[in-house]
């Protein structure tokens, strides 16, 4: 078999599953072939071993399972960033990347100095802050093995010495620090617990998915708590389009409250000063 004959066999088993069979096609062919892109579009008529074959059909069979390209390549791309994602670690998501960009605007706009990540994951909303900004940035998780793979993904890119990881929740490793942070980030939890996920969505973490019935648990949690010493802090966090009026009426008190769309014109961020 060719690699292009091989190639069109993807592309065919993955038709039911994938938005994009040739793209995941070509990924799962290059990461069995230990190859680019451009190698396999320029050796479309060499031929392909049995093994490898066989290696190719049973990834390409697991993906159609539902389980996410990401975890089987161990890989997702994410602003400027190829990030490496793990099992029980969080994938990042496209709209997350007008979060980033939110932040930055911010952080030039106000001469911010500290930002924390709070639910870090694979830290890539705090590696791509590091990256573009001169910002000391914390970050906390409370998953061994997301932190694990946020310094592992740090140290790829350098930024290891500029971003403080620390395992815990919300803002509490960071206590300390309150005084010193500007600007606080999140893509927390807000999932509806009473939401039926697609088959990909039950192969990631539930802790980093569901926050309650309403998906609010994180910010009711987060603000009932930190409310007092937050005076004057900027808040920006990832939301669900249909919170608006439960975050609107949560923060009923702020100082300032806007709505952030993402990059497909829903509502999915919101920026608060309390």
């Amino acid at each position: 078999m060719t690699v292009e004959e091989l190639y069109r066999k993807g592309i065919a088993a993955l038709k039911d599953i994938s938005s994009s069979p040739p793209t995941e096609s070509m990924t799962l062919l290059a990461f069995v072939l230990h190859k680019n892109r451009e190698w396999i579009l320029a050796h479309m008529k060499d031929s392909i071993d049995e093994i490898t074959c066989e290696k190719f059909m049973s990834v390409v069979e697991k993906r159609q399972t539902g389980y996410p390209l990401q975890y089987i390549v161990g890989r997702c791309f994410f602003f400027d960033l190829e990030l490496i994602v793990e099992e029980s670690v969080f994938i990042p998501r496209p709209e997350t990347e007008v979060l980033v960009e939110t932040a930055l605007n911010l952080i030039e706009k106000n001469n911010f100095k500290t930002v924390i990540d709070i639910g870090t994951g694979s830290g890539a909303i705090a590696i791509a802050l590091a990256r573009h900004s001169s910002c000391h940035i914390l970050a906390d998780d409370i998953s061994d093995v997301a932190l694990s793979c946020a310094r592992r993904n740090a140290t790829k890119y350098g930024v290891l010495e500029r971003i403080e990881f620390r395992k815990g929740a919300y803002l509490e490793p960071f206590l300390s620090y309150v005084e010193k942070i500007d600007l606080i980030v999140s893509n927390p939890p807000y999932v509806s617990t009473s939401y039926d996920p697609p088959v990909e969505l039950t192969h990631e973490p539930k802790s980093a998915l569901y926050a309650g019935n309403d998906g609010m648990n994180f910010y009711k949690t987060f603000f009932a708590r930190y409310a007092p010493m937050l005076k004057s802090k900027v808040i920006l966090m990832e939301m669900s389009p249909e919170q608006k009026s439960g975050v609107k009426s949560l923060l009923s008190d702020a100082k300032k409250i806007s709505f952030v769309d993402d990059q497909f014109g829903r509502i999915r961020f919101f920026i608060a000063v309390l």
